[in-house]
């Protein structure tokens, strides 16, 4: 049923099946009570990576001390995408006598690269099992001349209950010459550490951008200028992840990022985080961003400003601040009120742009009265200007040409 390359501890080869789509479908189809479990240890080898992770999740729920022990053989041969799986089933099962063996592993002197992956594997293991016991172990992988070493051992080090020796431990590893050792450490130090963000902030100008990629899902935790430096980051998946995770202390430099990002989902997710932190303070820059020449940032926006005003309060603000706007973001800010609640009743103080000489504003006040008669728009418009409405030479050839098509 299993395709493996693989051979089993009793020398037998792993039988053929169709498809992976097909063998997924097979596994699936187990029955949940009374699993075939000698079906489920075949299925740890497939070659599939996903039938065999669906595999170990089964058997870390339903398997025995027969299958752990099958599974302890096989992990040090596993797939490196599979270790983890490897090392949470055996560790679920309860075979202890798994991390006796990372043990003996670690304690080896032979240190060469030909067997650096078996440290990996055996850190991986200690780290299943949580044993505050093996903390030391841990640490001392902490400086394993190989990367992949240290930053398994910063990752088992962050599955071990939190004692302060471990937690040094890990935010020394903040400056290893390794980046992705250093990525592992800033998940680490950020959910544990009492002061993350006074360890993490130098971090903002790693040369790694994996390091500042992994960062600035942290950047919450950090203050204005490291986040303000992450912002405005040279990739633009940095920047993004910044604006997303940023805090209210990085409201300032996010209504930057909206303002003038080259990015339009750095500036999407900054106008959205905005709404989301309640930064009122920022109004000003989400009201320039209804202006924006992306259709959704415009959308993000408006919904960020109504999650910061009611609607009338939202109104008086955008009908003030058409009369600072020329052109074509007149225009745009019309039809930001348009999708306000309570729209015409503002059509007093705006009916004077039917003489505003940019088209696009004349549309866009169109738009917005469609429905409401002539005759209407021009009365509120001189109630709003307490007298007769002074018609501009070219509103006034308007009319005309109307009258004469009558």
């Amino acid at each position: 049923m299993w395709h493996d390359t693989r051979r089993s501890p009793t020398g037998g080869e792993q039988r053929h099946a169709s498809d992976a789509s097909e063998r997924l479908r097979m596994l699936r189809a187990l029955p949940a009570e009374d699993t075939p479990l000698s079906e489920l240890v075949a299925a740890t080898g497939d070659i599939s990576l996903t039938v065999a992770r669906e595999a170990l999740q089964r058997l870390a729920r339903v398997g025995g001390r027969g299958e752990a022990e099958v599974l302890r053989w096989r992990i040090w041969r596993a797939d490196p995408s599979l270790l983890g799986e490897f090392a949470s089933c055996i560790a679920a099962l309860g075979d202890r006598r798994a991390i006796g063996e990372a043990l003996a592993v670690l304690r080896c002197e032979d240190r060469g690269d030909r067997v650096y992956w078996d440290r990996v594997t055996a850190v991986a293991l200690l780290g299943a099992f949580a044993d505050p016991a093996t903390g030391a172990a841990i640490r001392a992988a902490l400086v394993d001349p190989i990367g992949a070493v240290r930053q398994a051992a910063v990752k088992a080090l962050g599955r071990l209950p939190a004692q302060r020796e471990n937690q040094l431990a890990v935010a020394a590893c903040l400056s290893d010459s390794d980046p992705q050792v250093r990525a592992a450490a800033i998940g680490s130090v950020a959910a544990r550490d009492p002061n993350p963000g006074l360890r993490l902030a130098d971090l903002a100008a790693d040369q790694s951008t994996v390091v500042r990629t992994v960062l600035a899902r942290s950047t919450m935790l950090l203050g204005e200028q490291p986040a303000a430096r992450l912002l405005e980051d040279t990739e633009i998946r940095v920047r993004e992840l910044a604006a997303q995770h940023a805090g209210t202390d990085a409201a300032g430099p996010l209504a930057k990022a909206l303002r003038g990002d080259s990015s339009r989902v750095v500036r999407m997710v900054a106008a959205r985080r905005l709404g989301e932190l309640g930064a009122t303070g920022a109004s000003g820059s989400l009201i320039d961003s209804l202006c924006d020449p992306d259709s959704l940032v415009r959308v993000i926006a408006l919904r960020s400003l109504s999650r910061l005003y009611d609607q009338g309060n939202l109104l008086c603000m955008l009908v003030g601040a058409i009369g600072e706007k020329t052109g074509e973001d007149r225009a745009a800010l019309l039809y930001a009120v348009k999708r306000l609640d309570g729209a015409r009743e503002c059509l007093g103080k705006l009916s004077a742009l039917v003489d505003d000489p940019h088209p696009a504003v004349r549309v866009a006040l169109g738009e917005l009265a469609r429905d409401v008669p002539e005759s209407e728009l021009l009365a509120r418009r001189g109630s709003a200007r307490e007298g007769t409405v002074e018609q501009s030479p070219h509103r006034a050839k308007e009319l005309e040409q109307k009258e004469v098509t009558r």
